[in-house]
């Protein structure tokens, strides 16, 4: 629980979203018993829009690019991340790619919130910072 049943608001910087990517990674290797060729993961936020710098590594080739995501909240107040584009030069990211990173993405921004009890109210991007605000209920 966050605290008090109430109001709340939650901020999550650039560095820790980019920490839960590469945990989200680790544990997608761990559960499927493979690597997943992805390097160099930075998360950037501004303009309202969620910015996942990387490198695919496609065998002989790789490839520097970026994933663009929009942040919503769902009528279960829950968060939802549609994401956009994604851009990697020569490799192309198929559907079901891009399906599972948008679930692995919403599977853990709302794994954090789901340990608070809460129900989240509205999400904004601002100054490099994801802010989340909600309510809990007793």
């Amino acid at each position: 629980m966050l605290g008090p049943p109430g109001d709340f608001t939650m901020t999550f910087s650039e560095a820790e979203l980019t920490s839960a990517v590469w945990d989200s990674i680790a544990q997608m290797e761990m559960e499927s018993g493979e690597d997943i060729p992805i390097s160099d993961v930075q998360v950037l936020l501004e303009n309202n829009t969620m910015y996942l710098y990387g490198t695919i590594d496609a065998g002989i080739v790789q490839s520097a690019g970026v994933i663009t995501a929009q942040p919503s909240v769902r009528p279960d107040g829950t968060i939802d991340v549609a994401i956009t584009s994604a851009d990697f030069g020569l490799i192309q990211l198929s559907q079901d790619d891009v399906s599972a990173l948008e679930t692995e993405v919403e599977t853990t921004l709302n794994a954090w919130i789901a340990e608070s009890g809460a129900t989240v109210t509205g999400v904004a991007i601002s100054q490099g910072q994801f802010v989340v605000t909600g309510s809990t209920v007793p």
